[in-house]
């Protein structure tokens, strides 16, 4: 298993998914695809996004994994 920092890469993909994914996960809102190191939206919901939306979504879905991977690194 390879390590990031001191933790192993399962251990930093438990903790993204659990940590606040997890409630919009039960929300129904995303889910994460077991298949897959996916996660996706529910689709009518994403439907209802303006094209703006989606775009500050992605931004900040990548801002934040580069914040959270600095730190680890």
């Amino acid at each position: 298993m390879k390590m990031i920092g001191k933790s192993t890469r399962k251990e930093v993909e438990k903790n993204i998914f659990a940590n606040p994914f997890k409630r919009f996960e039960d929300m129904r809102f995303m889910k994460r695809s077991k298949e897959l190191e996916y996660v996706e939206f529910n689709k009518n919901i994403w439907k209802k996004l303006s094209a703006e939306e989606k775009i500050w979504i992605e931004e900040w879905c990548d801002k934040k994994l580069e914040e959270y991977y600095g730190r680890i690194s």
